[in-house]
């Protein structure tokens, strides 16, 4: 399972050296919550390590989502911590709602954002989970390196970007 964000330091403190520092590369302000922006390594052409490590990241993610969705009884697929603090934009609260955003997220979001085109979503959560890793698969591999695309809310979308959102989503 992988650390929230606000655990993630706490996580590399417990597999990293005390002799490691980390620095801030480069900042970016949103203009408001929920504002895609880009990175100024996003304005690059991707590079095919990128593709494939993204490729790589998407697969490995993918297949442990699939299993569990596979393994969850429905009540357990649905169920709903109310313990768990989220976002107030956040509707995904159970299992089941988390797996259909990753899956809304890459191709109805991401890949319109960049341009790249919208998959239309299947009935089955199981085969959307399939079916949308597929696509977005396909779409890495063949999609132009120097993608630019500015959406009609003003956030600039590149090839480099998409991967690095599909890679840390």
């Amino acid at each position: 399972m992988r650390p929230r964000r606000c655990d993630l330091r706490r996580q590399l403190v417990d597999v990293i050296h005390d002799d490691v520092t980390f620095t801030v590369a480069e900042r970016t302000f949103a203009p408001r919550t929920g504002f895609e922006s880009a990175f100024q390594r996003d304005r690059r052409p991707c590079t095919a390590a990128e593709r494939q490590a993204t490729r790589d990241i998407l697969a490995s993610v993918r297949s442990e989502l699939i299993a569990l969705v596979s393994e969850l009884s429905d009540p357990l697929l649905d169920w709903e911590d109310p313990e768990r603090v989220l976002p107030s934009y956040a509707s995904w609260r159970s299992v089941r709602q988390l797996a259909w955003h990753v899956v809304d997220t890459e191709s109805r979001y991401y890949l319109p954002c960049t341009g790249l085109g919208y998959r239309e979503p299947t009935e089955s959560l199981f085969d959307e989970l399939v079916q949308s890793a597929a696509h977005v698969d396909a779409v890495v591999q063949s999609m132009p390196a120097d993608v630019v695309r500015t959406t009609e809310a003003g956030e600039v979308w590149t090839s480099t970007k998409l991967l690095r959102r599909l890679a840390v989503a």
